[in-house]
């Protein structure tokens, strides 16, 4: 039973050293390891759904939309929604969330196959949101705040100098769009009611037609822009100022 010893110990060594490194990226001591390694294994070394982290993606990024957004109502209690909107889709743009997994060293624990891939900032992005789903699956909406607070935003987000970057992202996919032959419209489907009645506006953003997005907000303008970021996330689009 020697060599099932040597092998038990050899894998609880592995889980030790990849609970150390996870720490030291997290913050905080992860409890349920797998999910975090699901959130690193990019789907090149497994195309199973349930398996890489193309799930947790989805997830992480509801929940950094959720607490960048409170954040911003927080610290910027005068401003309109326009203005958090459009600060918030710069801080969650794929280019930037592809600078902040860099900046936490994500590249060093993404788990890819290099022969068929090389690791790019769409990766680190999709890697980053992933990690935050299983944090807020590991240990709740509260550590998922801190982690997104405290690791990324507050030491690598100079809030005053992103807002001044613009970004037009009708342009950006009408551009990507008439490059590939394709058209694109924003329709206004219907309008809806906040929690204090004021009136919100639902706008579409249609590739040859059909809806890839929406974006809700209290103008039409600022809901036609939202549906059209949310549109280049969907598409994997490269937003380079952002």
């Amino acid at each position: 039973m020697r060599w099932l010893t040597k092998i038990t110990n050899n894998f609880s060594a592995e889980k030790r050293e990849f609970s150390k490194k996870l720490k030291y990226l997290l913050g905080y001591e992860a409890v349920n390891l797998e999910i975090y390694e699901q959130a690193l294994l990019h789907s090149s070394k497994s195309v199973e759904i349930t398996q890489n982290n193309e799930r947790l993606e989805f997830l992480g990024d509801a929940i950094l939309d959720a607490v960048i957004g409170a954040h911003l109502f927080r610290i910027y209690p005068k401003r309109e929604e326009g203005f958090l909107t459009e600060l918030r889709s710069k801080i969650v743009s794929r280019k930037k969330l592809g600078e902040l997994g860099k900046a936490i060293k994500l590249d060093n624990y993404i788990n890819y196959d290099e022969k068929k891939v090389v690791l790019s900032n769409r990766m680190l992005g999709n890697a980053l949101e992933a990690v935050v789903g299983a944090v807020y699956l590991d240990a709740g909406y509260a550590q998922s705040e801190k982690f997104i607070l405290d690791k990324l935003l507050k030491p690598h987000i100079n809030l005053d100098t992103i807002f001044q970057t613009e970004v037009n992202y009708k342009s950006i996919l009408l551009e990507w769009a008439q490059k590939r032959g394709k058209s694109v419209s924003f329709e206004m489907a219907n309008t809806e009611y906040d929690q204090v009645e004021e009136r919100l506006f639902v706008m579409e953003a249609r590739l040859n037609g059909s809806v890839v997005s929406t974006g809700k907000a209290r103008s039409k303008k600022v809901a036609g822009k939202e549906a059209a970021r949310k549109a280049i996330r969907k598409l994997g689009i490269v937003v380079e100022k952002a």
